[in-house]
């Protein structure tokens, strides 16, 4: 699931404990997190980027090149 979040301008916890959760179902169903958009200003992208378990990247085209490679 790719999510673009370069126009939020809101960051709080609530928001972060969401993207968090959906981040969780979509492991424990086989499938990954791709944050596009995100800089480090978003402390949930550094959480994820951390653990290496998501795609963290500023640039969402780039989200979409690792994608699109990661499909076949």
């Amino acid at each position: 699931m790719i999510l673009d979040v370069k126009r939020v301008n809101e960051r709080d916890s609530s928001g972060a404990r969401v993207i968090l959760q959906g981040h969780h179902r979509l492991l424990e169903s086989g499938k990954r997190l791709l944050l596009g958009g995100a800089d480090d200003r978003m402390e949930v992208a550094g959480m994820l980027r951390d653990t290496r378990s998501a795609t963290v990247e500023a640039d969402t085209d780039i989200v979409c090149h690792v994608l699109s490679r990661d499909s076949f």
